[in-house]
């Protein structure tokens, strides 16, 4: 279960590392368009909530 974790985490991480340096190479006036449209290509699960974490009793 780690391992298929940590590799999802890995794919996650390339995804947004090259959505970032496509982003970059782009005119400033066309950026936030072609990350929208990024995006929509995409499904990344949001971010982990600071309140999501488990507790035990």
């Amino acid at each position: 279960m780690a391992e298929a974790q940590r590799d999802i985490l890995k794919y996650e991480n390339q995804i947004v590392e090259n959505r970032l340096a496509l982003i970059s190479m782009c005119d400033t006036a066309r950026q936030e368009q072609v990350n929208t449209y990024q995006k929509s290509l995409v499904y990344l699960p949001p971010p982990p909530s600071p309140s999501s974490g488990t507790t035990t009793a």
